[in-house]
């Protein structure tokens, strides 16, 4: 088994890799962009072409580098960040944290303790759609700035649903009943607008 723990960053993410043996078989950093993404494919395609041989593990259970990584078939467990700091005093005193450490961390977590973790499953496409959903109903919950959900309505342009309202209601949210629906009711459940 190949063991891969990933401590994320919002532009950074450090890797390291390791085996049953416990071998340091690569530590190195990629960019949160599509091509750190294919780098860190590559050097662990390098080391085992089996995807089930390969354990991800990270601090986060969700965000870009996640889905990237259930979408390409490899298992992924989310370990809790009080976990982390808990496995970190195994291997520093000091108990200070850093970025490469972290990595170094989580791979060996997979490594000596994978049974105490559950993998993430990857969402459904029904799950995946309320997913959306949900977050996009709680962004705009949260906001009391009518400028602010006007904006991010017309940012949306690859919705399709917005034509079908008329342009002086989804303008002005203020004027937006309590229980909007956008989704007309001859529509199936399930079924997301896009173009």
């Amino acid at each position: 088994m190949i063991y891969i723990g990933i401590d994320w960053a919002d532009r950074e993410h450090h890797i390291f890799i390791t085996n049953d043996l416990g071998a340091n078989l690569g530590s190195f950093a990629i960019t949160h962009s599509v091509e750190g993404f294919a780098k860190l494919e590559d050097r662990v395609k390098g080391l085992s072409s089996d995807q089930k041989e390969c354990l991800f593990a990270l601090e986060i259970a969700s965000g870009l580098l996640m889905g990237y990584l259930l979408a390409k078939g490899y298992t992924v467990y989310p370990i809790n960040p009080k976990a982390v700091d808990r496995y970190r005093d195994r291997y520093r005193v000091s108990g200070a944290k850093s970025d490469p450490g972290d990595a170094m961390v989580l791979a060996h977590i997979l490594r000596t303790d994978r049974h105490c973790h559950q993998p993430l499953m990857p969402p459904s496409e029904l799950a995946r759609e309320l997913l959306l959903l949900t977050r996009d109903h709680q962004n705009l919950a949260q906001s009391n700035t009518p400028g602010w959900l006007t904006s991010s309505l017309l940012a949306l342009k690859n919705i399709t649903l917005l034509p079908c309202l008329s342009p002086p209601l989804w303008t002005n949210p203020w004027r937006w009943p309590s229980s909007t629906t956008f989704l007309p009711p001859e529509m199936p459940r399930g079924f997301l607008y896009r173009s």
